[in-house]
This record gives C-alpha cells, sequence and structure tokens, in this order.
C-alpha cells in the first residue's frame, strides 16, 4: 500500500503524521526532504523517483512532476492541515491540485481542540469536495514525543511512557485514522 501525507503548506503536522502512520502500519518511510528531521536522524529514505514507487508512507511538500506521478501511483493521499481559517487557505489549493490526480483523499485536521472542527471550514470543503473523508487528531504534547523516542504512541503507551485522558484520545484518533486506511 502506497500513502501518501502531502500538504503544499509547512508545519501542518505531515511530518509527525507520517512517522506514526510508518510505525503503527508497519511500512517504510519516504521522504523528499532532505532537510526533514526523519530524513536527517536516519529514521526515512529520500525518495528515489521511479516509474513504480515501492509500498510505503511518503512524506511529501512542494509539487512537482515527479510528486504529481506519485499521487496518481498512492492508494491513498492524506492532507493535514490545521483547524483555522488562514492556514486552511494553502490546504484548499492543495485539495484542488490533488483531486485532479487522485480521488481518495482523506483530510486531517491536527492539533484539534476537542476535536471540533470549524463549520466555515467545512462548508468550504464540501463545496470543493463533497465527497472526501475527514478526520482529526486532537492536540496534544504526547505526539511529538513519538519521533524522538522512536516509538509510535502505541509503543510509548506499552512502555508506560504517559497515560491519561490526553493519550487515550489521541489513540482514539489515530485509530480512527487507521479505521479510514484499513477501508480502502
Amino acid at each position: 500500500m502506497k500513502i501518501t501525507i502531502f500538504s503544499n503548506k509547512g508545519g501542518v503536522g505531515k511530518t509527525t503524521l507520517a512517522y506514526n502512520l510508518h510505525k503503527e502500519l508497519n511500512l517504510n518511510i519516504y521522504t523528499n526532504d532532505k532537510y526533514n528531521i526523519l530524513y536527517q536522524n536516519k529514521k526515512a529514505e529520500k525518495i528515489s523517483y521511479q516509474y513504480n514507487f515501492d509500498d510505503g508512507i511518503y512524506d511529501l511538500g512542494g509539487f512537482n512532476d515527479n510528486i504529481a506521478n506519485l499521487l496518481k501511483n498512492s492508494n491513498l493521499i492524506i492532507i493535514p492541515t490545521l483547524n483555522n481559517i488562514i492556514d486552511f487557505q494553502a490546504t484548499i489549493l492543495t485539495i484542488k491540485e490533488v483531486k485532479t490526480l487522485n480521488k481518495n483523499i482523506v483530510l486531517v485536521f491536527n492539533k484539534c481542540k476537542e476535536g471540533e472542527i470549524d463549520k466555515d471550514i467545512l462548508d468550504l470543503i464540501y463545496k470543493i469536495k463533497p465527497d472526501i473523508k475527514i478526520t482529526y487528531i486532537r492536540s496534544s504534547k504526547n505526539i511529538s514525543k513519538t519521533i524522538k523516542s522512536d516509538n509510535s504512541l502505541k509503543e510509548l503507551a506499552d512502555k508506560d511512557q504517559f497515560k491519561g485522558k490526553s493519550f487515550t484520545t489521541i489513540r482514539e484518533d489515530f485509530n480512527k485514522l487507521k479505521e479510514i486506511i484499513n477501508a480502502n
């Protein structure tokens, strides 16, 4: 399975989301960014652009013909965004670009408070792509611990690294995303 985490907007949680899916789904992770923390720490491989891409999680930013080819050939495109209208403007452009290449898109709102998504943003999304799948990952300091510790959320919980409501809610959020992935 090829899952691409893609956005033209930086700071929306592409890498953290890609890393956790890589760990949870036991898939290799690839990036097109040599400055990416995962690539710098040898946790991700640099993409070798080829016609047949390997199964894995692709953490991508920017846009060119090679990325367009990968987007076309992905089983699923996950577009992370933030829950505010200013950040969402770039996400609108990303959705418009991607939907011409691949219809199988999931929009993930990162760093949501209480899991609520702004109604005005939802209205905009459904005007652009009425059949888009939407989920969210609630805000949590625990998620940033995953890359630093080289563990998934589940692995950290199994090691008793953190407990409580924050962990429970973020695990629920990731499980919802995994259900969407598994349905594809």
